[in-house]
């Protein structure tokens, strides 16, 4: 005999929900990470020579001297406010670095940590990412400033001297645009994802709604 299934029992099916994790922003993020250490361990962010001596300035310059905002460099061209923004690079270095891996982890990895009061915490960690490295930019070229500014006030001929961007600014340039390309590879897939998991459920209820009864078999 077989079995009999009970009156006005529908059968449901159970629709899974399309992975939340993202892989195309965590590869970017990950190498825009992989940029921001690489120019955080190279020195060469400012670099150039006056009056004969060569001088190269970056995070690892400050780094190496413990914090210590007395040593100027050669010809005592940094002063305390450029040892200051030497500092403020450093720090936005690590927040680069460290929101970056996050932002890499919860893209990569289908983990339960995806909102935080409601938001999507992948997309604010690839932004923030990016605005650190941008910040951290932004002071590499202030720094380039005043050692111009400081060159041109002892009056010292620019003809002979040269000051130029390093390789570790333009790394840190491209790791802060393929932050921001993992930032919209984030927000578009989350957008996606949801535009996905509204429509099933409505299709869901939908067929919920319109399934007929099965009623039991005879032997």
């Amino acid at each position: 005999m077989a079995a009999r299934r009970p009156e006005g029992e529908r059968i449901r099916y159970r629709v899974l929900p399309p992975p939340e994790h993202c892989v195309a922003a965590a590869v970017l993020q990950g190498f825009a990470v992989m940029l921001m250490c690489t120019a955080l361990s190279d020195p060469s962010w400012v670099v150039g020579q006056a009056e004969g001596q060569a001088f190269v300035f970056g995070v690892p310059y400050v780094l190496h001297l413990g914090l210590n905002l007395t040593e100027t460099g050669p010809l005592h061209l940094l002063h305390e406010r450029g040892l200051n923004v030497l500092v403020l690079m450093a720090t936005c270095c690590y927040v680069s670095i460290l929101f970056g891996m996050a932002a890499f982890l919860i893209d990569f990895l289908d983990t339960s940590i995806k909102r935080l009061v409601g938001v999507k915490v992948a997309p604010i960690l690839h932004i923030t990412t990016a605005l650190s490295t941008a910040g951290a930019v932004g002071l590499s070229s202030y720094l380039f400033t005043f050692i111009l500014q400081e060159l041109r006030l002892r009056s010292l001929k620019t003809s002979k001297n040269t000051v130029t961007f390093g390789e570790s600014y333009f790394f840190a340039i491209f790791s802060g645009i393929m932050s921001l390309v993992a930032a919209s590879a984030s927000l578009y897939h989350t957008r996606r994802h949801r535009r996905g998991t509204l429509t099933r459920r409505l299709s869901v209820e939908a067929d919920d709604a319109s399934a007929p009864l099965l009623h039991g078999e005879h032997s």
